[in-house]
């Protein structure tokens, strides 16, 4: 089968909130004291504003009978010299997420690779990315991909007077 990346448009808003929907779902269950049972990052006048921002690129993924498979946002960030870092360009993916019928079939890696291909077009330095660490089938997927981590975020849940 052959694949395509695209840029997303508005047609794309139902395919990309429905996904998001499934990566609420996914982080739910994974940290249900953070995230909601149901719900999505964005909405349609979220996405509209994001089509519209030059910094912000939202690719889709179809196959040759031009169905919708997976997206990915990627933001450009940059940062200025300052006394202790480097001016830097780089390619931050937001989100990536495939139609659950379509992992593991070389989707994510083609979208992987398509944003690499922009970072490439931006001069960006590098790629970077977060994923959390209950989610080690996102994990393995990045490190077949090349992909090592850059830092660490640690955590102490803290009993408040107001749970009680």
């Amino acid at each position: 089968m052959e694949y395509e990346v695209r840029q997303a448009t508005m047609l794309d808003t139902e395919f990309i909130i429905t996904l998001l929907e499934d990566i609420c779902s996914l982080h739910h269950e994974g940290r249900d004291d953070i995230f909601k049972n149901s719900g999505s990052k964005y909405n349609y006048q979220d996405l509209a504003e994001l089509f519209e921002r030059e910094d912000i690129f939202i690719d889709i993924c179809t196959d040759n009978e031009d169905n919708r498979l997976g997206y990915i946002f990627q933001v450009l960030k940059t940062t200025d010299e300052d006394n202790c870092r480097y001016a830097q360009r780089v390619l931050y993916i937001d989100d990536l997420c495939v139609d659950s019928s379509r992992r593991s079939k070389g989707v994510g890696a083609i979208l992987m690779e398509s944003a690499k291909k922009l970072a490439e077009r931006l001069g960006c330095s590098r790629i970077e990315l977060n994923v959390w660490d209950f989610n080690k089938k996102a994990i393995s997927f990045y490190e077949q991909l090349g992909y090592t981590p850059q830092r660490h975020i640690y955590e102490l849940k803290v009993e408040r007077p107001d749970q009680n």
